[in-house]
């Protein structure tokens, strides 16, 4: 005989049956308080406090449990949504980081290009002032040569 495994419930109903709890267990306080408050000398006082809110207590304490509620599921919104945001903030920053070590090595190549060009452009520069200097000297060899045979 197969057995089946247990369900688990979802995390959803977990908190649902948290929130359940925890507000049983604050009414049930709250109102155990409220017994206590009512049979100890001076409760008059609470009472009037109670006569004079009349139903507006019942409403104050309704907006407090759906405040409660509200800010739950918002709160929980909003982390999600800064989480996701600092995830992509993260991605932008890992892509931003990329493009700049890409322009890093282009520039590096940039300035090994122009080291080159220049120790390239001194090399031709010193060929060609050499043999400038052997025509000169060619060329007043022979100047001095035909000088020489007119005179």
């Amino acid at each position: 005989m197969a057995s089946a495994a247990p369900v688990k419930p979802a995390n959803g109903n977990r908190g649902q049956r948290a929130l359940i709890l925890s507000l049983g267990t604050g009414s049930g306080f709250a109102l155990a308080v409220a017994v206590l408050q009512l049979l100890r000398p001076g409760a008059t006082q609470l009472l009037t406090v109670l006569a004079t809110w009349g139903p507006m207590f019942l409403v104050v304490i309704l907006g407090m449990v759906l405040f409660y509620l509200m800010a739950g599921t918002w709160g929980q919104r909003l982390l999600e949504a800064m989480s996701a945001n600092a995830a992509a903030q993260q991605s932008m920053a890992d892509a931003m980081q990329q493009i700049a070590h890409r322009d890093d090595v282009r520039e590096r190549e940039r300035e090994l290009a122009l080291d080159h060009l220049a120790y390239t452009t001194q090399t031709i520069l010193r060929t060609v002032q050499g043999i400038e200097e052997r025509q000169l000297s060619q060329d007043g060899q022979r100047l001095a040569k035909g000088a020489g045979g007119i005179g």
